[in-house]
């Protein structure tokens, strides 16, 4: 994919109901579908938009911390309000950028789809990286914060943005990591949010970076 399907499917991800993956425990590898039990047809596994999952924890994070000063909830909560707040600001700034002004009759959601609209008017492209950098951050930060997996990092250029390191959240604030980092059998690309899924995918692209080296 080139940077502008990479943005549209990461705005996508994060502010619409999506198709998503699960491991197949039988076959190996990932499927984004499930079978009926009634009618035996597949059926797509579907997530709501990442927007809106982290928002749910925002405000379990407010149940949490009420007046018992207790919740279960809250080592997760907590969290993903700091982060909440940083995304909100993020998108408040870029309002401002762009239109001149902050625009609260906008929802998250709509702030991040009008500022992806406005890189396309940036003929050199950098536009569309800066704002992919970005929300390729908030989409994998969400993620981590929700399902946290073990991650191999792993040093080398990514293949498709060059880049050799991206920042991730990380216990209220963003570190720096190597771009590239893998779950088991597969490896994403915390910069641009390219993937490499399945033991093929990853040795084509271990080779291709022991040809880098």
């Amino acid at each position: 994919m080139n940077t502008e399907q990479k943005l549209n499917q990461a705005v996508h991800e994060l502010t619409r109901s999506h198709v998503t993956t699960h491991d197949d425990l039988q076959g190996g590898g990932k499927r984004s579908f499930h079978t009926d039990p009634e009618s035996g047809a597949a059926v797509p596994f579907r997530e709501m938009p990442l927007f809106e999952q982290l928002r749910q924890e925002r405000v379990s994070s407010t149940r949490s911390s009420g007046a018992s000063g207790s919740g279960s909830r809250a080592p997760v909560a907590i969290p993903a309000l700091v982060l909440w707040n940083e995304i909100q600001e993020t998108l408040n700034t870029r309002m401002v950028q762009i239109d001149g002004k902050d625009r609260p009759d906008l929802s998250p959601e709509a702030k991040l789809q009008r500022w992806a609209a406005h890189t396309l008017q940036d003929p050199s492209g950098g536009l569309q990286q800066q704002c992919l950098r970005t929300i390729v951050g908030w989409a994998m930060a969400i993620q981590n914060l929700l399902h946290p997996v073990r991650k191999t990092e792993i040093l080398g250029t990514c293949p498709e943005c060059r880049e050799t390191h991206a920042w991730s959240w990380q216990e209220d604030e963003w570190i720096r990591n190597t771009a590239l980092a893998a779950v088991g059998l597969d490896v994403t690309c915390g910069a641009c949010g390219s993937q490499w899924c399945g033991a093929e995918a990853v040795t084509s692209l271990a080779v291709s970076l022991r040809d880098a080296a």
